[in-house]
């Protein structure tokens, strides 16, 4: 998730067997004199997606494409047959964070997985600041997404949402795991004697 010139760009892995969450790369606006012409290193960005799907096996990719379009559609031509799971109908990398509905479902899956514990994070000063900026706002049909806590604050939560779109990314390899291993016929499922 992330901005060019304006904001921060986290790029984050969210591990399939344990549901640990570990930053790879993530760059932030400075601020004072240096913020001026400030821009995220894009090629930094591609060389370390590179990197991951050479050093790990990577099933889910989820990127938020608003100023990385023409990156997210290089990555999806490099590596999209590998991909097991899709950001969305249109493609396989495209996760767009402000379509609420899936938004929210992915935020509400990562808020429970922390609170159960289920979820573990690498700790990371960026991501963790990230993570704690974020505040909650309520959309239409009253679904929960996150935001800053204004437009123009300076607390960024880049890490947050790159944090959230690797864990569903998990999730859905999850979910399509499952559906290709179903339980065995010869389960018995109790019923209530009369």
């Amino acid at each position: 998730d992330g901005a060019l010139t304006n904001d921060a760009t986290a790029l984050v892995g969210c591990r399939v067997e344990d549901n640990l969450i570990f930053s790879l790369l993530i760059q932030e606006r400075p601020d004072g004199p240096e913020a001026k012409n400030w821009r995220v290193n894009d090629k930094k960005f591609d060389a370390m997606v590179r990197l991951a799907f050479k050093r790990f096996n990577v099933v889910g990719f989820f990127a938020d494409p608003p100023y990385w379009m023409d990156w997210v559609d290089g990555w999806e031509r490099d590596f999209g047959e590998q991909l097991v799971v899709a950001g969305s109908h249109e493609s396989k990398i495209a996760f767009y964070t402000s379509r609420d509905t899936a938004m929210a479902r992915a935020l509400q899956r990562f808020k429970i997985a922390l609170n159960d514990r289920r979820l573990k994070i690498i700790p990371n000063r960026r991501l963790v600041r990230h993570l704690q900026s974020a505040q909650k706002w309520t959309r239409a049909r009253n679904l929960e997404v996150i935001g800053k806590a204004s437009k123009n604050s300076p607390r960024k939560i880049d890490g947050a949402i790159a944090a959230t779109l690797a864990h569903e990314a998990r999730a859905k390899y999850l979910m399509i795991k499952d559906q290709e291993n179903p339980p065995a016929k010869d389960i018995f499922v109790p019923v209530k004697a009369r």
